[in-house]
């Protein structure tokens, strides 16, 4: 029997996390921004141990459309827990954040 939760498991390989830099206008309306310059792109973990991760990260497309993504190796996502993430870029035209994301790691049986 299954059942696609979407769970993200303690010491999943391969889970893509995908993080779009966005800037939001005076009315509120969040538009990509454009990252194909950038010179520097990453993904921080804050894990369920309060220790924090960073991670190199690769365009999804090619940047046009501010977003980004790292898909986790051996070791990543442990412990189970809580965790947050938030990516950062660096352009020629400055620095952005993304808005910190939470998601939570299950353990396996």
């Amino acid at each position: 029997m299954a059942d696609c939760n979407n769970e993200i498991h303690e010491n999943d390989v391969g889970t893509e996390f995908i993080v779009t830099i966005v800037e939001c206008d005076a009315s509120g309306v969040e538009t990509p921004i454009d990252i194909s310059s950038a010179s520097n792109m990453e993904i921080v973990f804050l894990k369920a141990d309060a220790t924090k991760d960073t991670f190199a990260a690769s365009f999804v497309t090619d940047g046009l459309d501010g977003e980004m993504h790292y898909f986790t190796l051996a070791g990543d996502l442990t412990p189970a827990g809580n965790y947050k993430l938030q990516g950062i870029v660096t352009t020629p035209a400055g620095k952005w954040y993304s808005t910190r994301e939470k998601f939570k790691v299950v353990p396996n049986l």
